[in-house]
């Protein structure tokens, strides 16, 4: 078996109906499509059939998808595909940066400032995820704390990470420079990152 699949069934079985878990977390499908290049022709060995057959579907980019199949996929690409953790984040950084470059996304975010970016990071989370929730915490000169809450074993570390990439190309929109993010899993349910910037 893959590695990539064992670290999916490995997921898998933490949640309480399997693939079909948290039916309530959804996020958009333009969140993640870009995440689909990871796969090389024929890479999906491993993955739920489900799984596969849903993602080989053409998807509108502003359709909710179940959150739990992404983060399966990502699971996979994290074990099978990436050589560590960081370059997951490394891809989501640059995934993130190309979407919301986007003229829908980029008024959301350029010119307003790194900390009022993070002060509606609620709000922002909205626009893309439902069933989490991302609140910042506190928020200071040039760092802020924002806890992500999620159902239990929900977002394993990997999936954290790439979230991380996705904080980290939003507050770079916002004119940050050296952004910075470090993950950390509290509980089951709690996701902590801390942002830095200069």
């Amino acid at each position: 078996m893959p590695a990539g699949a064992q670290a999916v069934e490995a997921y898998l079985a933490k949640l309480p109906q399997g693939l079909a878990s948290h039916p309530e977390c959804k996020i958009k499908w333009s969140a993640v499509q870009r995440s689909l290049d990871l796969c090389p022709p024929g890479g999906e060995r491993g993955l739920p059939s489900e799984l596969v057959e849903f993602i080989s579907r053409p998807h509108r980019p502003n359709e909710w998808v179940p959150e739990v199949y992404m983060h399966v996929w990502l699971v996979y690409a994290a074990t099978q595909w990436c050589a560590t953790e960081e370059a997951l984040m490394d891809h989501f950084i640059e995934s993130n940066r190309k979407l919301f470059e986007h003229f829908a996304y980029r008024v959301m975010f350029r010119l307003v400032g790194p900390r009022k970016i993070i002060s509606q990071a609620a709000a922002r989370w909205r626009n893309f995820h439902q069933g989490t929730t991302l609140e910042p915490i506190e928020i200071r000169p040039r760092e802020a704390v924002l806890h992500h809450v999620v159902p239990a074993n929900h977002c394993p570390e990997p999936i954290a990470h790439a979230y991380a990439g996705a904080i980290i190309a939003g507050v770079e929109l916002a004119g940050a420079r050296e952004v910075e993010v470090e993950t950390r899993a509290q509980s089951p349910t709690l996701n902590v990152f801390t942002c830095r910037w200069r």
